[in-house]
């Protein structure tokens, strides 16, 4: 593909190749629908650094590389539904239909519902259990810890497992976590959780 292009192109122009990271296909708020899509897209495409290398072997220069966040809050609404449902991205065609059939199903179900995509540098975790830990047990049972008393309602349950989503690396793979979901005081309208090491 490089070998023609760079043979059609004039002499000094600029080409702009526009496609997702490998990361970017990982993250994608739909995989938790189509659990090989993300393998499937993986396996179809290249990721970014190899296209970049293919450019160069062509003769091309690489001026940047211009990584967008796909970060944001995403809805299942009528036009998306629309476009899975009519396979409108070659994607869902490389489904076998019995996942699609399934994804399709649950994402119907869940019409109306919103997903926030991770930024860079965040991930998503589907939680399956919630522990709770001591500290829980002061503040639920006592009001406080030590000095340290309640002046606003708290959400307690701050150790948890669950599953990265999007990342297929992670799948199969248990996980131990560094960091913690601080315990999240509600008061003035706020949540804000934080990750504590």
């Amino acid at each position: 593909l490089f070998e023609s292009l760079f043979s059609k192109l004039k002499r000094g122009a600029l080409a702009c190749i526009v496609t997702e990271s490998w990361e970017q296909i990982e993250a994608r708020w739909y995989n938790c629908y189509f659990p090989s899509l993300s393998a499937n897209e993986k396996a179809r495409y290249p990721d970014i650094a190899e296209i970049a290398q293919c450019a160069r072997m062509a003769g091309f220069g690489l001026l940047s590389v211009d990584v967008k966040d796909n970060a944001g809050l995403h809805i299942i609404d009528d036009a998306f539904l629309r476009m899975v449902g009519e396979k409108n991205y070659s994607m869902f065609r490389m489904l076998s239909e019995a996942e699609y059939e399934s994804g399709y199903a649950a994402m119907r179900r869940d019409k109306g519902k919103s997903f926030s995509s991770p930024g860079a540098g965040e991930s998503l975790v589907r939680v399956s259990a919630v522990g709770l830990c001591g500290s829980d047990l002061h503040w639920f049972t006592e009001g406080g810890i030590g000095d340290a008393q309640l002046v606003h309602p708290l959400v307690l349950g701050h150790e948890f497992a669950g599953v990265v989503q999007g990342h297929e690396q992670f799948q199969q793979a248990r996980i131990a976590v560094r960091k913690g979901l601080q315990t999240i005081q509600i008061g003035g309208g706020q949540r804000q959780p934080r990750a504590l090491e």
